[in-house]
């Protein structure tokens, strides 16, 4: 057989070996990552791309917003503030207490594509999407999920109750898309934190996602970032209080989010301002003076704004609720579960390393005793050797 065999020629056993490594370097390699993110995407978004429904009220609302954003921006030449509608009156402020950074994003892609906000609109939603399944495949492997196993966090976030029920049952586009925007921030930062040297992609998508997240909804922001900065202490309890971390890198990566965050300070400091102002209450929203439809939307506000109404584990929803199929409360089990087995896994997991060292240290002071002792013997023996050597020459 020559050197030029064809594959013709070689034997079927190894044509199929061939084979089965073609396959095994395509399955492991990034072309088939991205085809397992479009397909998970486009099943995630297929009742919104491929269907006409409106789904929750507020689908709908939102895309109206992102509309009339865009509308406002290129009139303006800045980000606008106001809206004005036939139940709400004129001027409402609206854009500068709520999600003002995504709808300009919604509504300037639309402008800028020609005037389409239902495609600009779905197209935001279907990359937070891809971006919620991408980061969590992302942050899995650095956290040294093998290749295949780390997609399985990331499609359990992205079929959550939770994430498809923002989407399509409630509406919530901008809790949806703070929500996803979650996964590649934190993977991003994770790069850029043990990276030797920053490069342009993991950079962008820190930006990019940071943006989103801090300029969509403002109690996502305000839970997100409380339950980050609180899972990543208990972490570093876990890890038995590590010294030596990159504090110089940290504060690079603080530095650019502090930025990031910035790019919304045109609405979240006129909201921050007025907060004082506005008194998001029961009482505030059935006074004498509010009209049947606020009387209708917001009053089960004082329902849920408790404490017991987020983490109660047993509470029932309220029949006052305006989705009464979301039990807010299942979201903080798992949250618990994790912070309180996740410090735990990773004692053990100390512990039967510390051990492990422990007995390789023993095994090697064990070698070096019997070494040591081997050796005396043999040197006894070579003295001995000689010493008989010396008599016999004499």
């Amino acid at each position: 057989m020559t050197a030029t065999t064809t594959d013709a020629a070689l034997p079927r056993s190894e044509l199929r070996v061939r084979e089965e490594a073609l396959w095994r370097r395509l399955a492991d390699s990034w072309l088939a990552d991205c085809l397992a993110t479009a397909a998970v995407t486009l099943l995630v978004a297929a009742p919104m791309l491929f269907t006409s429904s409106g789904f929750a009220l507020d689908f709908t609302n939102h895309l109206w917003l992102s509309w009339l954003a865009g509308k406002g921006l290129v009139a303006a030449g800045h980000p606008i503030y106001f809206i004005n509608t036939t139940s709400a009156g004129v001027f409402e402020p609206w854009f500068a207490f709520y999600g003002g950074t995504l709808y300009m994003i919604a509504g300037g892609l639309s402008e800028l594509i020609g005037g389409h906000p239902v495609a600009a609109y779905l197209a935001v939603a279907a990359l937070g999407i891809a971006g919620s399944y991408a980061g969590m495949l992302w942050l899995g492997r650095q956290l040294g999920l093998s290749r295949w196993m780390s997609h399985a966090p990331a499609l359990v976030v992205v079929t959550s109750a939770y994430y498809v029920s923002n989407l399509y049952g409630r509406g919530a586009w901008t809790e949806f898309m703070a929500c996803a925007a979650i996964p590649p921030m934190l993977a991003s930062a994770l790069a850029l934190t043990r990276a030797a040297r920053w490069r342009p992609w993991p950079a962008l998508v820190f930006v990019v996602s940071t943006i989103v997240f801090t300029g969509s909804h403002n109690i996502t922001l305000l839970w997100g970032t409380t339950i980050i900065a609180l899972a990543l202490v208990i972490l570093w309890l876990a890890l038995d209080r590590p010294r030596e971390l990159p504090f110089r890198r940290l504060a690079m990566v603080g530095g650019l989010g502090l930025a990031s965050l910035l790019v919304s300070a045109w609405f979240l400091v006129p909201d921050i301002s007025y907060a004082k102002d506005v008194q998001a209450h029961l009482e505030t929203a059935l006074g004498e003076g509010a009209s049947p439809v606020y009387k209708a939307y917001l009053g089960p506000i004082l329902t849920f704004d408790t404490f017991g109404a987020l983490f109660d584990p047993l509470r029932h929803v309220p029949h006052e609720s305006t989705v009464p199929a979301l039990y807010v409360q299942a979201p903080d089990w798992f949250l618990v579960w994790a912070l309180l087995a996740g410090p735990l896994l990773l004692w053990r997991r100390g512990a039967r390393e510390a051990a492990a060292r422990r007995a390789g240290t023993r095994a090697g002071a064990d070698s070096r005793s019997r070494g040591g002792r081997a050796g005396a013997r043999a040197a006894a023996g070579r003295s001995a050797r000689a010493a008989t050597m010396s008599l016999r020459t004499e």
